[in-house]
């Protein structure tokens, strides 16, 4: 079990705009370890379903691009494995593209977590549609991600259409905006505040800074929330026994005899208090804590060459200036470089120390020939179903339904049924007939007949 520390308790949103999650992948593991966030929010993640996207310690839930063309758009939400949760399957909207998962903790009312993407082509005023639905849904909400709206509300330089239709949104509900002061979007010469969120209903004090880390022209925003009671707990209990050791141990300790014909209340309290602590000396003596292992490994090179790339992104964010922008995009290439070197010496490395006297070649084969994925949450007329019986459920009731037979009203004497059985009479009984190969097909089939005449030049 994956230990987690955080400086205080609560709960750690983090939002990017990843502009195509695929390329930078490498990248972005080595910020999840860094940052540990409890809930990680893409946009623009330009995936399709074949992609596959897996960050360790963490679950995710997709809504990909579905259609023809290159690759756009897509939302995604990683949860982390310990903390209580459940995936709501995204209706079909019109103007925004949205996941949202659902945390349950044992102390707080469930709480609905949206990343939601408005491309820049949607209706600057029909967007408020879809947020609308989102909290009707969902009394405690955080809507978090890149809303392409700009005013000075949330420290933009100006107020455009979508950034004045969204303020508007915001004090009619009485919702909260939690944004960061600098910016999170740099385009050419230029800088906006574009991805923060909106919250519903959920009343604790908040921090949001925007980090000048990753490759994108995004920055991804850190929203944290700061809890009295716990939003999880750590398994502080993570051990591993030996149970023949901890019988060894109970028998040497323990004598049933000892506890026979025992009359007096107070005697009996105190034989209690000793099997109970022999109990627990045994077990403790037969335990050992688990450790994790598996850490992952990146080179002190690759964490120098991260730093020095995000010190020039800071700074050319800061003066935008082009040579500044040119040396964080030399630095940003040389650490994509570097990190496939890394990532194909990692396989090589691990490749060859591959053997069959450790189970680890049989180990590798397992695990590319099951391949489990999480099922999402579906929606059908009945409700929503989250559990592995609803689901089966759901899709037996679906299965039957499809393959049942219609019922045809009556014994076949239904107007539309004579009129079906009239038509059909009639093209069987008088047959259309072929139809005449065209003009331009007759004139090359003549013309094809006429070269065969022809003797080649050789044979003349």
């Amino acid at each position: 079990m994956m230990m987690i520390s955080h400086t205080q308790i609560g709960l750690k949103l983090c939002s990017w705009n990843a502009n195509g999650i695929l390329n930078k992948i490498s990248e972005f593991k080595i910020f999840v370890e860094k940052y540990s966030p409890d809930l990680i929010l893409l946009q623009e993640t330009h995936l399709r379903p074949s992609h596959t996207l897996n960050i360790p310690n963490y679950i995710c839930y997709r809504n990909d691009f579905i259609g023809v063309g290159r690759a756009r758009g897509g939302t995604l939400i990683l949860v982390k494995r310990n903390i209580y949760h459940y995936n709501v399957p995204t209706t079909h909207l019109q103007h925004i593209e949205a996941t949202t998962v659902v945390i349950t903790p044992k102390n707080l009312n469930p709480i609905a977590i949206i990343t939601v993407y408005i491309p820049p082509t949607s209706d600057d005023r029909l967007f408020t549609q879809d947020l609308e639905y989102f909290l009707q849904a969902n009394s405690n909400c955080v809507i978090f991600g890149d809303f392409n709206a700009s005013h000075n509300m949330w420290n933009c330089p100006n107020n455009s259409i979508r950034g004045c239709r969204l303020k508007a949104f915001v004090d009619t509900h009485d919702l909260t905006i939690a944004h960061p002061d600098s910016p999170t979007r740099f385009g050419h010469r230029s800088a906006n505040i574009l991805d923060f969120a909106i919250i519903n209903n959920f009343h604790y004090p908040f921090t949001v800074n925007s980090l000048a880390e990753l490759s994108s022209d995004h920055n991804p925003v850190l929203l944290n929330f700061s809890f009295t009671p716990p939003i999880h707990h750590d398994n502080h209990r993570a051990i591993t026994t030996c149970w023949s050791s901890y019988k060894n141990n109970l028998n040497s300790t323990i004598r049933l005899e000892e506890y026979a014909g025992i009359n007096n209340p107070d005697v009996l309290e105190e034989k209690i208090q000793l099997f109970t602590s022999a109990v627990r000396s045994a077990h403790q003596h037969a335990s050992q804590p688990i450790e994790n292992t598996k850490h992952p490994y990146t080179p002190i090179h690759i964490h120098e060459l991260v730093r020095e790339k995000n010190r020039a992104k800071k700074l050319y964010h800061n003066t935008l200036n082009p040579a500044h922008k040119t040396q964080y995009y030399r630095l940003q290439e040389k650490l994509k470089k570097e990190l496939k070197k890394h990532n194909q010496q990692m396989w090589q490395n691990k490749l060859e120390a591959l053997n069959t006297r450790d189970n680890s070649l049989w180990q590798c084969q397992k695990f590319f020939r099951k391949k489990s994925t999480n099922i999402p949450s579906l929606s059908s007329s009945s409700g929503v179903a989250n559990s592995d019986d609803q689901k089966a459920n759901i899709l037996a009731l679906t299965l039957k339904d499809n393959f049942a037979e219609n019922k045809r009203p009556g014994d076949g004497s239904h107007p539309i049924d004579k009129e079906i059985t009239n038509t059909l009479e009639k093209f069987f009984t008088n047959p259309p007939s072929p139809p005449s190969p065209p003009l331009i097909q007759l004139k090359f089939l003549t013309t094809f007949d006429d070269l065969k005449t022809i003797r080649p030049l050789d044979q003349i």
